[in-house]
């Protein structure tokens, strides 16, 4: 049996008014359910994957920059003020070794520096989001990642707002993609995109069919 967070009479009341309106809203409450040589599974419909980065975009670029600098010109090297400036006059010399340098050390940003990602959904009229990530203490520069689930709700629940609008439920989903980001200090998470479309979505209709 699926059991929500209490939330006090205020909940109950809610539920109360939900149940009213018949099995066409009860499914609002209940995930998909089905059997299988007569055990019930509960299943779980996603609408989206948001991307969890190991840091963000202009960190990860600055980072690279030092890098790249301290190889071409080492501060303990007595030729680095002559190599500096040998670039300054000719802006092609080191190009090839940059081009090098730039793809040793990770690549572009995009895509290759993400470490999990949350799979958001909703059980009832609740937002919630699973988190898969990379398994390890420390998590640093690689291009060799293994995602792996960590958790079935990687914040605490939001509750939808009621009567369910496509404003309310946007909302809901924001407000618990803030509160991963309280959940994951020093990460990048991504929500770009998911608000690009976020608010062009008929979220009522997208809830309903969950």
């Amino acid at each position: 049996m699926v059991e929500f967070v209490g939330r006090g009479s205020a909940w109950k009341n809610r539920i109360g008014r939900v149940v009213q309106h018949g099995a066409a809203t009860d499914r609002l409450r209940r995930p998909l359910s089905t059997s299988t040589l007569g055990v019930s599974i509960v299943t779980t419909r996603y609408f989206y994957d948001i991307p969890v980065y190991r840091l963000p975009e202009e960190r990860y670029y600055r980072e690279r920059d030092e890098y790249i600098d301290g190889v071409l010109f080492p501060k303990d090297s007595p030729y680095s003020q002559a190599e500096r400036e040998r670039e300054v006059a000719d802006p092609n010399c080191n190009i090839a070794i940059r081009d090098h340098l730039q793809r040793s050390y990770g690549g572009c940003w995009t895509f290759n520096e993400i470490i999990g990602y949350i799979r958001l959904h909703f059980l009832g009229p609740q937002v919630r989001g699973e988190y898969f990530a990379v398994r390890k203490k420390r998590i640093v520069r690689s291009r060799t990642k293994v995602l792996e689930y960590h958790t079935w709700k990687l914040a605490p629940e939001v509750e939808i707002p009621y009567p369910y609008t496509s404003e309310g439920i946007y909302g809901a989903v924001l407000e618990y993609l803030a509160d991963c980001r309280k959940e994951l200090p020093g990460r990048y998470i991504d929500t770009e995109l998911f608000e690009v479309i976020g608010k062009h979505i008929e979220w009522v209709g997208l809830m309903e069919s969950q």
